[in-house]
């Protein structure tokens, strides 16, 4: 679900819409949305059928084409987002992990493709599919319940409740599947990852601390075995981001 990350993003871009348009710079920049959006339909047919956690062979026959959508979202960025603006959504396009991955002497692609396989069996086993499902199930129920949702803030406050769920759950799984070094370099690569930005955009938007104390996640009945992976994904959705700019 949230591995190579492009397709949560673009989730993330839809479900806020977030994708502005901003008229008067449309006209003589070229900045629609339409222009942006495009970007994506540069990637390989053959990393799109990949799906999220493409093998060291797909990578490398991928990585010239996914170089050039990051370079094409760069050139948008360039173009049509003004010095001190937000870059979210515009960074959403994981141009940071695809040039890791794309990167033989990264450290980030060395741990990706040592553990890729067991990813991809928790990917189309249906594992990590199950935690989104069961996470947007359990945030639907527990606003049904009379859990309290900010509806100043409804989407995000929403979003960040079933993201982090889901998120927590696939860690979990990966730790248990996996194994220790396998759960490492997947909690690593998330802090690399514009999907996982995207969900500590949402949550910035609430009191995430109060949610963990006494909300929405003070609920979960949690394995003491498995206390170290919620206390280490809390503690980084914890640290409040403040909006990247673009700068000069």
């Amino acid at each position: 679900m949230y591995g190579l990350g492009i397709k949560i993003s673009l989730l993330f871009l839809i479900a806020f819409a977030l994708v502005r348009g901003n008229e008067e710079v449309e006209n003589y920049r070229n900045c629609s949305n339409e222009r942006f959006l495009a970007c994506y339909e540069i990637m390989p047919q053959e990393m799109k059928e990949a799906d999220d956690y493409p093998d060291e062979g797909v990578l490398d026959r991928s990585c010239p084409e996914l170089r050039k959508m990051t370079e094409c979202f760069e050139s948008y960025i360039d173009d049509c987002v003004n010095t001190g603006d937000w870059l979210f959504p515009f960074y959403a396009h994981s141009g940071k992990f695809i040039k890791e991955l794309c990167n033989k002497d990264s450290i980030v692609r060395a741990n990706y493709l040592q553990h890729v396989a067991c990813y991809r069996e928790l990917d189309s086993n249906g594992t990590f599919k199950k935690c989104f499902n069961n996470a947007s199930a359990t945030v639907q129920n527990y606003i049904e319940a009379g859990g309290y949702i900010n509806t100043d803030v409804e989407d995000y406050h929403r979003g960040c409740l079933t993201a982090v769920h889901a998120y927590l759950c696939e860690t979990i799984e990966v730790a248990k599947t996996c194994g220790q070094e396998a759960f490492r370099a997947y909690f690593a690569m998330g802090k690399v990852k514009d999907s996982i930005k995207g969900i500590r955009f949402a949550c910035a938007s609430i009191d995430f601390d109060e949610e963990v104390r006494t909300g929405f996640f003070s609920r979960f009945d949690i394995n003491p075995n498995e206390a170290y992976i919620y206390n280490e994904v809390f503690d980084y959705f914890r640290e409040r981001m403040e909006p990247e700019v673009k700068e000069r």
